[in-house]
């Protein structure tokens, strides 16, 4: 396989390519190739309705990653996946 400017995103693909190409592809550990940003779009919190809790910071709403769906190991009851809100993929404290 030629060094050419893509790559594939698995460790041990870019861990050949590095020795192929002499190059390093990644930096300190950490993958290097540009990921899309995810969009986050409001939801009203499923654990409280609305009315403000300890899982949506008291605002009633969290932020999910678009287009919005109901957590699928609870149906939108609320569990340790969705941090309690019902939600697929709510956006964390550090994103």
């Amino acid at each position: 396989m030629p060094c050419t400017g893509t790559w594939t995103r698995t460790t041990n693909d870019l861990l050949r390519q590095e020795a192929r190409c002499g190059i390093r592809l990644r930096s300190r550990g950490v993958n290097t190739i540009p990921h899309e940003k995810k969009s986050y779009e409001p939801a009203t919190c499923g654990h409280c309705g609305g009315e403000g809790c300890i899982y949506c910071n008291k605002a009633g709403t969290v932020l999910v990653t678009a287009p919005k769906r109901a957590c699928r190991h609870c149906e939108g009851v609320g569990c340790i996946y969705c941090g309690f809100t019902g939600w697929a993929e709510p956006k964390g404290k550090y994103d």
